[in-house]
């Protein structure tokens, strides 16, 4: 028998995904019912309705390993950002279908990068403990664009009728400034910083308790 915290980490990932529809995202509705996640005689782990008999010897259920409220998924129109349609990385991984399941809400972000100068598109963005590495103050403005436009990749407003959508339109960002600009250096530069000036923002994210660390 294959060791039971194992199947239960592997199913417990396993439920927090919806299963993609394309075109649509899904709305979360619940219902009354209940449902368990059983272990059976033969090794497999499945979820079933709550007290649900099982007759079969070959398949008899051996323990209840966890329970759930039911959940009924129901189809619901795609965003309204006018380049939604357009961005091919968030139908790639499937975004939409897991937004009824979190928009990330109560996670803090910490974006490790060249800083942040929100525009129209990120007005909505909770922000917490900005912090710039080269002289530790609270100035993150961002003299590139690049962090900016990586923050705007994980939690631009979604769903306001403007611009792009965000993978995870509901977090709060911590914006740290571990990358400055190249005075005098090529047109193309993106910032640069020393492995101090990182460590110093892994430091600070974690002192200041971000759930995620991007660089």
């Amino acid at each position: 028998m294959r060791p039971v915290r194992t199947v239960v980490a592997v199913l417990s990932v396993l439920a927090t995904l919806v299963v993609a529809v394309p075109a649509t995202s899904a709305s979360e509705t619940p219902a009354a019912s209940t449902i368990e996640q059983r272990e059976f005689a033969d090794g497999s782990v499945r979820w079933v309705a709550a007290g649900e008999p099982v007759f079969s010897a070959q398949s008899r259920s051996t323990r209840v390993l966890a329970t759930s409220s039911e959940r009924v998924f129901t189809a619901h129109a795609d965003p309204n950002d006018p380049f939604f349609d357009e961005q091919w990385n968030l139908e790639q991984i499937g975004v939409a279908n897991a937004w009824p399941t979190s928009v990330g809400s109560g996670v803090v972000v910490a974006v490790l990068d060249s800083g942040l100068s929100p525009g129209p598109d990120l007005a909505c963005r909770s922000i917490v403990s900005p912090f710039n590495a080269f002289n530790f103050t609270s100035d993150v403005t961002d003299q590139t664009g690049h962090g900016t436009h990586v923050t705007g990749t994980v939690a631009q407003c979604t769903d306001n009728g403007y611009g792009l959508a965000g993978v995870a339109p509901g977090v709060t960002i911590m914006p740290i400034k571990v990358l400055d600009n190249i005075e005098d250096g090529p047109e193309e530069s993106v910032g640069s910083g020393s492995a101090a000036s990182v460590a110093n923002g892994i430091a600070w994210a974690v002192a200041k308790g971000a759930d995620i660390i991007t660089m």
